[in-house]
């Protein structure tokens, strides 16, 4: 490939070959225990490379901080690793991952929810009627929390039922907030990569002007490949 950005510390990228696969790799830092330090700068270059790599080709990120002393470890690494290198990339020949995220744009959550349900809103009335008092408290806090699972689900449902025929899979990632109805990481063709933006268009238009839905990508599938190097 050509116009990489540069490696850590603004080193050169160099591809070190083994067989019909290579490594990227730079030189790296120097550093008195011998060990790559997690600083922002570095693990900013390590993610900016492997993104600009894994937009045209098939790459699997291996974790920041390994190192080898020389071409030749590298090539010892990839050698010892063969076998399972080759089975995840078969797994994501031609393919890169998105992110894709589905929130409620809402200014609070609970208001959103007792003003569309009715359930809700009669239990909170029927507790502010009596009071408030613990126990109340708590059951209206259960049955929100109920509703919101509901809605969730009901939007994963939706979500993966329009995006089916254009992704190879998918992964399920933490809720950051409590707006947020799913987070996905879709492994895709990159040929497909219009379909795909396409796809996401339309299952946008399933949801109205409260929920927004945010789309990243294309990025190196690290959610779906596992690398455990054996140094």
């Amino acid at each position: 490939q050509t116009n990489l950005p540069a490696g850590l510390a603004d080193a050169p990228l160099t591809l070190i070959a083994h067989g019909p696969r290579c490594a990227v790799a730079s030189v790296a830092p120097p550093s008195p225990t011998g060990k790559l330090r997690p600083e922002r700068r570095h693990l900013t270059a390590h993610q900016r490379v492997a993104t600009a790599i894994a937009r045209t080709t098939d790459l699997l990120p291996v974790a920041f901080g390994t190192v080898s002393a020389t071409d030749a470890g590298v090539i010892e690494l990839l050698e010892t690793n063969r076998e399972q290198l080759v089975t995840q990339l078969a797994r994501i020949a031609g393919r890169s991952e998105w992110t894709l995220r589905l929130a409620l744009d809402v200014p609070e959550v609970f208001k959103f929810f007792v003003e569309a349900d009715p359930e809700l809103r009669a239990a909170r009335d029927r507790m502010l009627a009596a009071g408030g008092g613990h126990d109340a408290m708590m059951a209206v806090g259960r049955l929100f929390e109920h509703k919101l699972a509901e809605r969730r689900d009901a939007a994963r449902n939706v979500v993966i039922a329009a995006l089916t025929e254009v992704i190879a899979e998918d992964r399920e990632n933490p809720l950051r907030s409590e707006k947020e109805l799913c987070n996905f990481s879709l492994l895709a063709d990159r040929a497909r990569a219009a379909e795909l933006d396409a796809a996401i268009e339309r299952t946008a238009a399933l949801f109205d002007d409260q929920h927004t839905l945010s789309v990243s990508g294309p990025w190196p599938p690290s959610s779906f490949v596992d690398v455990r190097l054996e140094l």
